[in-house]
């Protein structure tokens, strides 16, 4: 866990040093490498807020059952929507990670037709910039969920002591 910790910090880093690169190949790299990370916290929180869920209706049993392995990005949102627990900023990081989808599609199937490099570099520039936004959000969705465990795990125990 402390390994995959600090690769996706180290992975991160390289994103956000693409940024101030000159090259569109770094900036091109670092688009991908965002997706990834993006991508890879989502897959916490979804899984998180599966086990969330059911500890939270345990005794009851529920079939939440999702392929994240095999998900593609657009899916990876849809079961975000479908499974993450309702935090702040819900809304605000689907309407972002629509958008990043969006841009990155578009990025990446026009690759070919942007005739001026110099767009191309403003385009994930602000793809950058709009992935630093939902990687902090998604940072703090994952905390709330995390401390949503913490107090069903106390109710529990004060359940049990009574």
């Amino acid at each position: 866990k402390e390994q995959k910790s600090r690769r996706e910090q180290y992975l991160y880093r390289l994103a956000r040093q693409s940024k101030s690169d000159p090259d569109i190949s770094a900036k091109i790299g670092g688009m991908l490498i965002y997706n990834q990370v993006i991508e890879q916290f989502l897959s916490d929180i979804i899984e998180k807020s599966i086990h969330y869920i059911k500890a939270k209706i345990w005794p009851v049993s529920v079939d939440l059952e999702v392929d994240l392995d095999n998900a593609t990005f657009g899916k990876m949102i849809e079961y975000f929507r479908q499974f993450a627990t309702v935090e702040p900023n819900r809304e605000k990081i689907l309407s972002d990670l629509r958008k990043f989808n969006i841009k990155r599609n578009q990025v990446v199937h026009d690759l070919f037709d942007i005739e001026n490099l110099e767009n191309l570099a403003q385009e994930l520039n602000d793809y950058a910039d709009l992935a630093d936004e939902i990687i902090w959000m998604l940072t703090e969705y994952d905390k709330q969920v995390c401390e949503n465990f913490c107090k069903l795990s106390q109710q529990i125990n004060e359940e049990e002591n009574k």
